[in-house]
């Protein structure tokens, strides 16, 4: 099924969207839009970062899995770690991610806090 002119500059924007969001939340090395092409050669993230190879779906009903699928198989950076990030029409975007990584960044966020725990925001 092709996507139409529409659907791509939804898409766009919810890249845009998402690389000032990261750049604003967690500055340093540069975030950006992954540079897509239609033929052949290597997969690219729709946002590109320094730990994070993120596929970002923004649809009427997104499919979370399909999208966390895309991620892991077209990471090819094992440094970082495939996420999905999906937002259905009118409501938040959803971040998704394999169990074992997601274990991976509450182990580092828990021995940041040195045995201390603030979930404050």
């Amino acid at each position: 099924m092709t996507m139409g002119k529409m659907q791509r500059t939804k898409g766009a924007a919810f890249e845009r969207r998402l690389v000032r969001l990261f750049k604003e939340e967690l500055p340093g090395p540069d975030w950006k839009r992954g540079l897509q092409s239609r033929g052949g050669g290597a997969e690219v993230p729709d946002v590109d970062g320094p730990m994070f190879h993120v596929e970002a779906k923004h649809q009427i009903r997104p499919n979370i899995t399909k999208a966390l699928e895309q991620a892991c198989r077209d990471n090819g950076n094992a440094m970082k770690l495939p996420v999905a990030v999906t937002k259905a029409n009118q409501c938040q975007p959803i971040v998704s991610m394999l169990l074992c990584d997601w274990l991976k960044l509450a182990r580092a966020y828990k021995e940041s806090l040195d045995g201390r725990i603030d979930l404050a925001v």
